[in-house]
């Protein structure tokens, strides 16, 4: 193992022989030094792991995780040994380069230990910002007594009082608030719950008329979509009308928003939002599924911390994409559960 003040980190293989860090992360970690002052391999390594953490999907990096344990230790025959993680918090925010949130400097490093490039951290904040607003906005009225009839016909109460249906819970929620966000792993009924959830707000709606668009992450993920409210309209407890208004067409995020090719903007955003009463972003099969329901809503913020990001650079073929870990202040999650039946 190489001690970590050893690495002048001039060149590549003065890092970490291997496939560890990609060349925009070693001159990243270079710049972020000539901006602090000069030589800082705390500073340097935390910028080169944040870099390459962006690289993966991964909207920042919690240094707990890597503080204090060897890094590499498979991809490389020299590992990194990163400092403990108070001395290394510490020491980054000595620099002249690392601000906190609401600072505009370079990196922002929060009071958990998370560490962003400035731009993600700012479109993360957008995007609790927007979620918290459409949260704690208030909903249009709710005909009780037809809602209690619906969810009785879609979901009958259980034999026994101690036996809540979480799957009829997520479904009232969701009609009755302006946004909703429902998770569960594969299987455990996400689309089913859509399906009902725009059942009920059509039967809601009576003669108004709603605009309703289906989206999905992926070209798969919105054909798996398709194929399972095609399949599930016949199974509905509902009027034929209310199954005829219920939509087909699915998009993916970029095709809904209008995405321009070869740029990170979409043709729908804060300043031309797109005409939706209710709008569903789902992920089949994968564990989370959330939707708006709000005329005018514009979803370019939900998608702007993921799709940006793609759109500007892709990971190497090696690595495996991941979600970004997304740590927004959304402060009202409003149903969520892992194999509870949504």
């Amino acid at each position: 193992m190489k001690p970590l003040q050893n690495y002048t980190w001039e060149n590549r293989s003065d890092m970490a022989s291997g496939p560890v860090f990609a060349d925009i992360d070693c001159h990243f970690a270079r710049f972020m030094e000539r901006l602090s002052g000069g030589a800082n391999p705390e500073l340097a390594l935390a910028a080169a792991l944040v870099s390459r953490s962006r690289g993966e999907g991964s909207i920042c990096l919690d240094l707990r995780t890597v503080a204090g344990s060897e890094l590499f230790q498979e991809a490389s025959p020299e590992t990194i040994l990163p400092p403990e993680f108070e001395s290394w918090v510490a020491k980054l925010r000595t620099t002249s380069v690392v601000g906190q949130p609401e600072e505009f400097k370079p990196l922002v490093l929060d009071e958990c230990g998370r560490l962003y490039l400035h731009r993600y951290w700012q479109y993360e904040s957008n995007l609790a910002r927007a979620i918290r607003q459409r949260a704690d906005s208030a909903a249009g009225p709710v005909n009780e007594d037809l809602l209690r009839e619906g969810l009785e016909r879609f979901f009958p109460s259980p034999a026994r009082v101690s036996d809540r249906d979480w799957q009829r819970a997520a479904v009232d929620t969701a009609v009755r608030k302006n946004f909703c966000v429902i998770s569960g792993g594969p299987g455990t009924g996400k689309t089913r719950t859509v399906t009902s959830v725009l059942a009920l707000l059509l039967e809601q709606a009576g003669r108004r008329t709603l605009r309703i668009a289906l989206a999905a992450p992926t070209g798969k993920a919105a054909a798996r979509l398709q194929e399972s409210i095609k399949s599930l309209k016949a199974t509905l407890p509902c009027e034929e009308a209310i199954k005829a208004r219920l939509p087909e067409e699915t998009f993916t995020l970029h095709r809904l928003l209008g995405g321009i090719p070869g740029k990170a903007r979409f043709k729908y955003n804060a300043r031309s939002t797109m005409l939706a009463s209710s709008t569903t972003t789902t992920s089949n099969g994968s564990g989370w599924c959330c939707w708006a329901t709000r005329i005018n809503w514009h979803p370019s913020k939900l998608a702007r911390c993921w799709e940006t990001s793609a759109m500007e650079r892709k990971p190497p073929p090696t690595t495996r994409r991941r979600w970004p870990n997304a740590s927004c202040g959304c402060e009202r999650i409003i149903a969520s559960g892992q194999g509870t039946g949504f």
